[in-house]
């Protein structure tokens, strides 16, 4: 998070380095819609689930088969042995998308399986073309950058599918191929958590109701491509899930709102944010 004023424009990169992957990314195949039902099975919702803001609405998980397979207890995710109690292996093994309701509060929480990268055929996920990640192609500069678990797919069902109070799956997918459906999708819980600790700081700060406009979230490989000769690395966050460029955009008019009420839009607007991000960041240094 170090770029000068004069590279931060009206977006800003939120970029959170990944270490040891122990959150699982991703998601699997299916038509599953936001929807649930009063008869949905109840399960209690622990606090860690809904991140630090406490507004995560889904939890992207790894398939009971992968997590079974693994020597280390501690590597197992906690939410796929609550699955596997609730719903049974061969269910959950084979499901894309339960949805369950908090027994505390009654409301919805999804968790969506992943389709494990191995199944990446190519430069492709089904017939959506992502292209080939750095670590395909030579030594990962660290653990940060090694492949992704796999991706969430995005259905035209599911994409309205809220994973947090303020974000839909929609809101992080790539921006290529609007007619290939099922899209692959890799996004990381603790982006959009960070987004969600950053829209309460705003409001902390005496801004309304406001709301961010995703501008770039996920970025496939070979999205990515095509922007390295200008300004985009060719390591990018956006192909790992954990980065976002955003506008503060609350009245929906498309450009950046006012944040430092100098009733001027410009780069001091973007420093603000990154000034409320600077606080976000000392209180929750894991994110």
């Amino acid at each position: 998070m170090t770029a000068p004023a004069s590279r931060l424009r009206w977006s800003l990169q939120l970029s959170i380095v990944v270490a040891v992957v122990t959150l699982a990314l991703g998601g699997s195949a299916g038509d599953a819609t936001s929807s649930t039902r009063p008869d949905d099975p109840r399960l209690s919702i622990p606090d860690s689930l809904r991140g630090r803001s406490g507004r995560l609405k889904a939890r992207i998980v790894r398939p009971v088969e992968s997590a079974a397979e693994s020597t280390t207890a501690a590597r197992v995710p906690p939410e796929s042995r609550d699955l596997v109690a609730l719903f049974g292996a061969e269910a959950v093994g084979r499901a894309s998308l339960l949805a369950v309701r908090d027994s505390a509060t009654n409301e919805p929480f999804y968790f969506i399986t992943v389709i494990p990268f191995a199944e990446k055929q190519e430069e492709r996920v089904g017939a959506y073309t992502v292209g080939r990640w750095p670590a395909e192609r030579r030594a990962p500069l660290s653990e940060a950058y090694t492949l992704p678990i796999g991706f969430v797919a995005v259905t035209e069902a599911n994409q309205d599918l809220q994973i947090s109070s303020n974000f839909r799956l929609r809101d992080f997918l790539s921006v290529d191929q609007p007619d290939v459906w099922p899209k692959a999708l890799v996004i990381d819980a603790r982006l959009v958590d960070k987004l969600e600790l950053l829209l309460a700081e705003l409001r902390l700060a005496g801004h309304e109701n406001p709301r961010f406009e995703i501008l770039s979230g996920f970025r496939t490989p070979r999205v990515n491509a095509r922007g390295v000769r200008s300004s985009q690395s060719t390591d990018s966050r956006h192909q790992y899930g954990d980065a976002a460029d955003l506008i503060v955009d609350s009245n929906g008019d498309g450009r950046m709102d006012d944040l430092n009420g100098d009733r001027v839009v410009d780069e001091k607007d973007a420093l603000y944010l990154l000034q409320l991000l600077d606080r976000v960041e000392s209180r929750y240094p894991e994110l």
